[in-house]
């Protein structure tokens, strides 16, 4: 019996294909911050997702004073994937940090909803989706560049 559910979880985990150009995303609900439900679908066109402190700093940078209204505009969701970070530094340090955060910051606690994207180290992944296809994916190396890819990207 036990055998037979390590067989299935492995299948599941094995049918899973990354992201990529021209794919779909599959609609998602994450808590924010604060512990308020947001969900992710087809009216979402910029999805950002920072996995470690770079690419974290690159969107704080980008972002800097900029408010939940800013990222509304873009039909923007960001999304912090947390899930290589220790519990208790995550609710110690890192989710009161980010509750001081003018903008909502969708928060994956055990990587699920991250894994299947692209990932570049110390970067991060900013997502062009036209009603959940997906369009295109850059990993900006600085916060000007993912500042200058906000600015221009379709609304």
């Amino acid at each position: 019996m036990r055998a037979a559910g390590v067989l299935v979880l492995f299948a599941t985990v094995a049918s899973a294909e990354p992201y990529a150009v021209g794919g779909t995303l599959r609609p998602f609900s994450l808590a924010d911050q604060h512990g308020a439900r947001a969900s992710v679908g087809e009216e979402v066109r910029l999805l950002l997702l920072s996995r470690d402190m770079g690419a974290g700093d690159i969107v704080k940078g980008a972002l800097g004073d900029a408010d939940q209204r800013f990222l509304d505009e873009r039909r923007a969701v960001y999304l912090a994937d947390v899930s290589g970070m220790p519990a208790m530094i995550r609710r110690m340090f890192a989710l009161p940090k980010m509750r001081k955060r003018p903008y909502r910051v969708l928060i994956d606690e055990d990587g699920t909803v991250a894994r299947d994207f692209p990932r570049v180290e110390g970067k991060p992944t900013l997502v062009l989706l036209d009603r959940l296809r997906i369009t295109r994916i850059d990993h900006p190396a600085s916060a000007s560049e993912l500042g200058r890819a906000l600015e221009s990207a379709p609304r």
